[in-house]
């Protein structure tokens, strides 16, 4: 099974090269070096995250790590808009407060984010937490932060809805 992906990220590009995805589309600033992308040039979009993203296509999952705590708070509510916009299941995380790092100006609790999803009508799934909890190579703050936002119309394919439990 393939799926279409689109990646915002505030730091280059994961690897999603995989064959497992049909068609990928990364989204980051100007200041991504093209050198050090994981994806064909060809699939990166330049865009600068304080304005609207929109693209012509609707996608299956869109990735969204650690970019909502480097933009305003005032792009907090567009930023969710704008994922709803891409595709109905998005894996989502953003710094937690106090966490600290290099231009955060917008740290939120969870809870905080669910909420700008609910208003989209996304449910909170926490699909990751329970296998990463306890790995060492991954940062402690990821299984405390992150989450997995599908439309109520939709869950993540081959689970019930709600079938993970909320997010905390």
């Amino acid at each position: 099974m393939s799926l279409t992906l689109v990646a915002v990220l505030a730091h280059g590009l994961a690897d999603f090269s995989s064959p497992a995805f049909l068609d990928v589309l990364g989204i980051d600033g100007a200041y991504v070096d093209p050198e050090m992308l994981l994806i064909p040039a060809g699939h990166f979009l330049v865009k600068d995250l304080l304005h609207p993203i929109q693209t012509d296509k609707r996608y299956d999952l869109a990735v969204c790590l650690e970019v909502a705590e480097h933009l305003p708070g005032t792009r907090s509510a567009g930023l969710v808009q704008d994922l709803d916009s891409l595709a109905p299941c998005v894996l989502f995380s953003a710094a937690l407060p106090g966490q600290g790092g290099t231009d955060h100006v917008n740290e939120r609790y969870l809870s905080y984010r669910v909420g700008l999803f609910s208003e989209h009508n996304y449910l909170p799934f926490d699909l990751l937490g329970p296998r990463i909890w306890n790995d060492a190579s991954i940062e402690w703050w990821y299984p405390t932060k992150h989450s997995h936002f599908c439309a109520s119309r939709t869950s993540p394919r081959g689970l019930p809805k709600r079938c993970a439990g909320p997010a905390p």
